[in-house]
């Protein structure tokens, strides 16, 4: 994985040099289409809001919560379909991508034997319309499936309009599908009618969390969905369950305490940079503090998760080359790990 600054090569050479409103180019783990993350990760500006954009990726990635391939969550074997046919779809786009690059850094920088260039010209070129071909129908297929399984699912909720899981069910597949951040909107309208029912599991609060954070993160204007996210964040860490976390659900309450600790710190971050007053900002960042204590405490401060959320936290103190130092061990640690 890696990240490219205008004018500074490499992340590691970049620590302690980082100015805010620096443009970067940001792509994690270049075996995996980056398409498949938020796209507006690929070109953004390092200042508040949009470092953390890819530190909640980050957190994604360390996490699994909220990687796209990890969004089906025990759907039907329909969904499972459809969340295959899309991530094909992305591949292909993303190889696509690259292959493009090539094709326009070989005529840049052509080969000094003209023979071997044009060959190389044209086997590029080949490739760049079997991918585009290949793509298309890629894309048809999945969203002949995903128009399906839409379909099935509005059928279930006018059936069983008080079962939350169908809502969470059709909000995981319009994430799956989602590429731009108002695409969120319907995954977050069908997570609140979920959060309605009376019966709810305690990871939903995670999940409607999560989604609130990521709109919010690149909606600069969007302040209220950071609340929002705050908000079911704190009510689900209070469950008596998570709190308790015994019996034979015990590791999997804790993986999802886990995640909504990273969350709150990630939240906390950046409701502190926001335009807040000075004694909210603080309290913002005591809290982040506090969860960032009790995440270590679980996890241990040397696993990537704990290191990429102090990263998060020391940034939105101001500590740029801690912030970058840590969110850099996070990133090897993970990429050494092939996570």
């Amino acid at each position: 994985s890696y990240l490219l600054a205008q004018g500074i090569k490499g992340f590691g050479k970049a620590a302690g040099g980082v100015k805010r409103g620096e443009h970067w180019v940001v792509s994690i783990h270049e075996d995996k289409p980056y398409v498949e993350r938020q796209p507006s990760l690929h070109l953004t500006k390092l200042d508040g809001v949009s470092l953390v954009q890819f530190r909640g990726d980050l957190h994604g990635n360390l996490s699994g919560h909220h990687r796209q391939e990890q969004v089906g969550g025990g759907g039907d074997y329909l969904e499972g379909e459809v969340f295959e046919k899309l991530r094909a779809a992305r591949k292909v786009h993303a190889d696509l991508q690259r292959t493009q690059l090539l094709l326009r850094a070989a005529e840049r920088r052509p080969d000094p034997d003209e023979r071997v260039q044009a060959k190389r010209l044209e086997e590029l070129k080949q490739e760049v319309e079997r991918l585009t071909q290949e793509g298309h129908k890629a894309q048809a297929e999945a969203e002949e499936l995903y128009q399906r399984c839409r379909a099935e699912l509005e059928q279930w909720k006018e059936r069983f309009p008080e079962r939350g899981e169908i809502y969470m069910r059709a909000g995981r597949l319009a994430r799956a599908k989602a590429l731009e951040v108002e695409e969120l909107d319907e995954v977050i309208d069908n997570f609140e009618k979920a959060m309605a029912c009376a019966e709810k599991e305690s990871r939903w609060y995670l999940e409607v969390g999560q989604i609130y954070r990521i709109r919010g993160a690149q909606r600069e204007e969007s302040r209220e969905d950071l609340v929002r996210s705050y908000t079911l964040l704190r009510e689900g860490l209070y469950l008596p369950e998570l709190m308790e976390r015994t019996g034979p659900r015990e590791a999997t309450l804790v993986r999802t305490r886990v995640g909504m600790l990273a969350e709150m710190v990630e939240v906390c971050a950046l409701l502190a940079e926001g335009p807040a007053a000075a004694s909210k900002k603080q309290q913002y960042l005591r809290e982040g503090e506090r969860y960032l204590s009790e995440l270590e405490d679980l996890i241990g401060a040397d696993h990537p998760s704990s290191k990429a959320a102090r990263g998060t936290l020391a940034w939105a103190k101001g500590d740029t080359e801690e912030a970058i130092k840590n969110l850099y061990e996070a990133d090897r640690m993970m990429t050494l790990s092939g996570t």
